[in-house]
């Protein structure tokens, strides 16, 4: 409950303390109460129907939640599928020897991995994800100040990432069973302009550049024509909503009735919020049908109100941390929305 609530409940807790010691235990205390054989027999059916309700309560009580599992890394098919080279088939990253889906990007690639396999009936998938590495040709985001923790995005590792996203398709090139590619991306990281700069492949040599969405339009322009100049179809799937918290974090901490400060009431994404923060990447994904003609599915209809975006469903915690998806989330959201239904209809 909200702090507010459980305010309440502790004021009422006295309220019905009171009354429960004016009417039932002083008056009791005070009567001249003789053992009888009736009420011996009315104090031994209270006893027994006590004892027995105490099990048939915890059995009702909803199953406790396995955090660890809920908010585990989702790399999709398996860890082996956050390619540090660069990309080959893998038997742990494909369910058949000649897949008809390919889902390419980053770990928000990753994260839809389950979902898809869930759901998707017409043929194999094949799993092609680098993390932080979105699927832009030619394109890898540089940051100018590397932090003391975390993923270093120097040059390197940008020419690396460039060199991993040609690796794909020069894959695509021979991978005659593939007839749709699944694009994912959270786009952000390409689009910061402070502390960051674009690396590009320029006749075979690595350049660095200012931030430019135009830049990054380009290049994704490039890639989808490249798939299509293969005879394969494609569709770019969106972040899901997302605020400037820890959902997965919030969540655990609110299903487990731990009390917490700060975050979301209920740990929903304001609607508000989420369309400020995160208007860059909003605004990028609205220009990619005028300027590129790539369907975008969002996950905003199935989870979003008019105030609110949801972050679970039926108890489900769909969100391992601030962004991410979680398996059980990912497989439940698919089933909703019907993803591979809207996959196969909307990739051209």
């Amino acid at each position: 409950m909200s702090l507010d609530l459980r305010l309440m409940a502790l004021l009422l807790s006295f309220a019905v303390a009171y009354l429960l010691y004016r009417f039932v235990e002083d008056p009791v205390r005070k009567s001249d109460l003789s053992l009888s054989a009736p009420l011996f027999a009315k104090i031994a059916l209270s006893s027994v129907l006590l004892v027995s309700i105490t099990p048939l309560a915890i059995q009702a009580m909803p199953r406790e939640i396995d955090f660890t599992e809920a908010r585990r890394a989702n790399f999709g098919f398996s860890e082996a599928c956050e390619y540090k080279t660069l990309f080959a088939p893998r038997n742990e990253c494909r369910n058949s020897k000649t897949p008809k889906l390919l889902v390419w990007g980053d770990s928000f690639a990753m994260h839809l991995v389950p979902g898809v396999l869930h759901e998707w009936k017409n043929g194999g998938v094949i799993q092609a994800t680098r993390s932080q590495c979105g699927p832009f040709l030619g394109l890898a985001p540089r940051r100018t100040i590397q932090p003391e923790h975390g993923t270093v995005m120097d040059k390197t590792w940008a020419e690396q990432c460039i060199q991993f996203n040609q690796s794909v398709v020069d894959f695509l090139h021979t991978a005659n069973s593939i007839e749709i590619v699944v694009l994912s991306s959270p786009i952000s990281e390409y689009l910061i302009k402070d502390n960051y700069e674009h690396v590009m492949l320029r006749e075979d040599t690595f350049v660095s550049v200012p931030v430019s969405t135009a830049a990054v339009q380009s290049s994704l322009r490039r890639t989808v024509e490249e798939i299509r100049s293969l005879g394969k179809k494609v569709v770019l799937v969106a972040p899901p909503p997302s605020s400037e918290f820890d959902i997965g974090g919030c969540l655990e901490r609110h299903l487990s009735g731990r009390f917490s400060l700060g975050g979301q009431q209920g740990c929903v994404i304001d609607l508000a919020n989420y369309h400020s923060k995160r208007a860059d990447v909003l605004n990028f994904l609205e220009s990619l049908a005028a300027n590129i003609n790539v369907s975008v599915i969002r996950f905003d209809p199935w989870l979003c109100t008019s105030q609110f975006c949801k972050t679970t469903l039926d108890g489900t915690m769909l969100y391992r941390d601030a962004g991410h998806l979680s398996y059980a989330g990912s497989k439940l959201l698919a089933e909703r929305m019907h993803l591979a239904a809207l996959i196969s209809d909307q990739a051209k």
